[in-house]
């Protein structure tokens, strides 16, 4: 089976609901981190769902090595230095992605 992408070196923050599930992305390349979103479709990889047992913040993995299943534990703090693990195609997508959905404070010509 093939390495999962590091989707990010950090973990996602997230405020979850009492008694909801979240399937989390086990293969790194969901554009709806730390969530699939379906793009492991043949990977090898499926999402890992997470109940939550009460509301609140949970710390997902973001580089999707954790020991812990789908919530950090530092992992990322060991993980080999690398210019980014996603290719240059899947970074793309993320950053046209970002210049629709965010607002950069950029001012029309």
């Amino acid at each position: 089976m093939q390495e999962p992408l590091i989707a990010r070196r950090s973990p996602y923050a997230v405020n979850v609901e009492a008694g909801k599930t979240y399937a989390w992305c086990a293969c790194g390349r969901s554009q709806s981190q730390p969530f699939c979103d379906g793009s492991h479709k043949g990977t090898g990889f499926t999402p890992k769902l997470f109940k939550a047992e009460q509301s609140g913040p949970v710390h997902f993995c973001g580089c999707k090595h954790s020991q812990a299943g789908v919530t950090c534990d530092g992992s990322h703090k060991t993980l080999p230095a690398a210019a980014s693990s996603l290719s240059a195609e899947e970074q793309m997508k993320r950053f046209e992605k970002d210049l629709k959905e965010k607002d950069w404070g950029h001012q029309p010509c």
